[in-house]
């Protein structure tokens, strides 16, 4: 991993306060951060979507729009890698630290604010920021293969990027939180990465499979777990990918389950 740089984060300040938002970028400036501010929430969600922002620090008690709903909209953004938020507030009661971890706040600091622990605080979440961009990089490269090898065969180009497409579809008609339906959507992107150890000889056959051509088809299910779990970061999706051909009935590959067996995200 990359040393840490602060001239290489954008830190967006989001207080209606603005005594404080200016004693805080000073802070910042002066450790070498670039700093972006926003009075009210749905501006900072906007700043969140179009500008860089590499970390959010967030003040509960606003006017239009608390603290709490405007985390909660940064959680269900569409962006890449993890983007921190840090929550800000006067209140020292439990009750409200509790909620900014509910709505998905991954770090609390009370005002006044001390220079040397928001320092700290920030180098620690930077770095895991750093981690989920590179993770996400990694994911791409493994994208990349799947249209790789989508294009040996015409007759699957697209087909897991349609997948996904209708996946995600299927998962917000049914409910299922962000955080999964982003699951959901790289597992469907990823469930047929098996195949590029498959000979195209047997991918591309227009005649009837042999059994031991379609035993080696059978086979990509637990060669694409192979190849992902060594990635931590995608430990969560790969019961898709082995079970992606699994049947209610108990007839599908590789582990013949039957029913509710088959986890509802397969």
């Amino acid at each position: 991993m990359k040393n840490l740089r602060p001239a290489d984060y954008s830190i967006l300040i989001v207080d209606d306060d603005l005594d404080f938002r200016e004693i805080i970028e000073t802070y910042l400036v002066e450790e070498g951060y670039t700093v972006l501010a926003s009075e009210k929430g749905e501006e900072a969600v906007e700043k969140c979507k179009v500008e860089k922002v590499d970390l959010v620090l967030l003040d509960v008690m606003m006017p239009e729009k608390d603290g709490f709903k405007v985390c909660s909209e940064i959680r269900n953004l569409d962006i890449p890698g993890f983007l921190p938020v840090i929550m800000l507030t006067a209140l020292g009661d439990k009750e409200s630290k509790l909620k900014a971890y509910q709505v998905g706040a991954d770090d609390f600091l009370n005002k006044p604010v001390s220079r040397t622990e928001l320092n700290i605080r920030l180098k620690s979440l930077l770095r895991i920021r750093d981690l989920s961009l590179e993770m996400e990089n990694i994911s791409n490269v493994l994208y990349s293969l799947v249209r790789i090898l989508e294009t040996r065969d015409p007759y699957t180009s697209g087909h897991s990027e349609r997948v996904a497409y209708l996946a995600e579809l299927v998962a917000r008609k049914m409910g299922f939180p962000e955080n999964e339906v982003r699951n959901i959507k790289k597992g469907a992107l990823l469930h047929d990465i098996g195949k590029i150890s498959i000979s195209s000889d047997i991918l591309l056959n227009e005649n009837k499979l042999t059994i031991e051509e379609f035993a080696k088809i059978k086979e990509h299910p637990l060669i694409g777990v192979k190849i992902c779990s060594p990635l931590y970061f995608l430990q969560d999706i790969l019961p898709m990918i082995r079970n992606h051909h699994e049947k209610l009935d108990g007839s599908g590959y590789p582990d013949g389950l039957q029913g509710e067996e088959i986890l509802p995200s397969v």
